[in-house]
């Protein structure tokens, strides 16, 4: 193996014995677990929450080159991307097509 590609299967081997064994693990342990639980519950609600707010940021107080797309760009992507996921059934991947398409197209007609 050349020495350049040594590193990289080092770090593939850690990984790979660092995070292996927590993944069986949790396999085992979450066989007699009820997702439909108060807790789980809780849970997907607080995920669901945090998800919420960090793109709701992304939207409203962006950083980046994203900060430099107008406020009412970025609100219509948004937006359109929720309506083309609502009428699609709930495809996510449609949605969030629809909602980069729509801040791409946005963003190059208003320059």
């Amino acid at each position: 193996m050349s020495e350049g590609l040594w590193p990289y299967l080092v770090v593939l081997i850690a990984g790979t014995l660092m995070t292996e064994p927590w993944r069986w693990a949790g396999l085992a342990l979450s066989r007699n677990l009820d997702v439909e639980s108060e807790v789980f519950k809780l849970a997907r609600a607080i995920s669901t929450a945090i998800v919420a707010a960090l793109v709701a940021r992304l939207v409203v107080l962006p950083t980046g080159a994203l900060a430099d797309i107008d406020l009412w760009v970025r609100l219509g992507a948004f937006l359109g991307g929720i309506a083309v996921f609502l009428a699609s059934g709930w495809r996510l991947l449609l949605g969030v097509a629809a909602g980069v398409a729509l801040l791409l197209a946005g963003a190059s007609l208003t320059g």
